[in-house]
């Protein structure tokens, strides 16, 4: 794993592309850069639906 300078740290640019390597962390800036954008309870239900049919209630929007 190669060590970042100082600049590359300070750099968002390359913050955000580092990030973006790997799946979580690509989530959490998506999340983060659509901020206000998203419904994320509606993501939320839609996620705890999905992954667990029988528990969740579907609410429509």
């Amino acid at each position: 794993m190669k060590k970042i300078t100082f600049e590359e740290f300070c750099d968002p640019a390359y913050r955000r592309s580092e990030q973006m390597k790997v799946k979580s962390e690509a989530v959490w800036v998506t999340f983060l850069e659509l901020d206000g954008l998203l419904n994320l309870s509606k993501i939320a239900r839609d996620y705890s639906a999905n992954r667990n049919p029988g528990s969740a209630r579907r609410f429509k929007v």
